[in-house]
């Protein structure tokens, strides 16, 4: 019984995790691609 209790709450915590883990990339990857916008900007000037 303890076994399939354990099993549950980890389940129930990998799923609560996976959207903060999504959010997290999409902050990542719209902040990498902030800045590769500043670089190509950089390079236009020069």
């Amino acid at each position: 019984m303890e076994e399939i209790f354990v099993a549950i709450l980890s389940m129930f915590l990998v799923l609560a995790l996976l959207p903060l883990y999504l959010w997290k990339r999409r902050q990542v990857s719209r902040s990498s691609d902030g800045r590769e916008e500043d670089e190509q900007v950089r390079v236009f000037q020069l």
